[in-house]
């Protein structure tokens, strides 16, 4: 299962979040862009669990989105509270979808 670390900001100043989506836990890779009308984020998936490690760092545990998610309505519902939905490339550049 794949698990990413979070409260930790990539070089890039990338973090991971938690967004409540229609009951669900969205994990997402966000950046605070200042030149931007909306917060770019890149879904991840939909969080399993946390897991607190002996080394003091929190992981997330997710699963990608399944097929009961419309994507279409996703993108929507991130549009509508002001977030982008797109990728990052491995620089932190962000590529709208």
């Amino acid at each position: 299962m794949p698990r990413i670390a979070f409260r930790k900001a990539t070089p890039d100043r990338l973090l991971i979040e938690v967004l409540d989506y229609d009951g669900q836990q969205l994990l997402v890779l966000a950046s605070d862009s200042p030149a931007s009308k909306a917060r770019p984020v890149q879904v991840l998936g939909l969080v399993v669990r946390e897991v607190n490690s002996p080394t003091y760092t929190w992981y997330y545990e997710y699963t990608p989105l399944p097929s009961t998610v419309s994507r279409s309505q996703l993108v929507d519902w991130l549009a509508h509270h002001g977030y982008a939905q797109g990728t990052f490339d491995q620089y932190g550049n962000f590529r709208a979808a």
